[in-house]
């Protein structure tokens, strides 16, 4: 009879008849599986919650229109133009390079053996 209180005094009818449907014998096993599934309950719908945040929050990519054969080159001939500066200075260290000659190393008036020097 104190089982019977208990599950009328919950309020939630749906929960009370989850609690009959496990026939506790006394008022502490019905307690218990009132607590297990309240806790259940909790978590299922915490789970859930949490879910439907990280579809939320979840971004999608903009789709654009496709660009227009001018758009392109032009951003062809943009890019282009950046590659011609970048090699412009290797050019020209190319070029001084090729001029320089090689320094050998000998004695102080010049005669002698000359040796290339490797400063690696």
């Amino acid at each position: 009879m104190s089982c019977d209180y208990l599950l009328d005094a919950l309020g939630d009818p749906d929960f009370a008849l989850k609690i009959r449907e496990r026939h506790p014998d006394d008022l502490d096993s019905a307690l218990r599986i009132a607590l297990q599934l309240e806790v259940w309950t909790k978590d299922s719908t915490r789970l859930h919650q949490s879910e439907t945040k990280l579809s939320e929050t979840k971004k999608t990519r903009e789709v654009t229109k496709p660009k227009t054969p001018s758009q392109l080159e032009k951003k062809n001939e943009a890019l282009q133009k950046e590659v011609d500066e970048a090699k412009k200075p290797i050019d020209e260290l190319e070029a001084k390079t090729a001029k320089s000659p090689v320094s050998f190393a000998g004695d102080a008036n010049g005669t002698g053996p000359r040796q290339l020097l490797c400063y690696k």
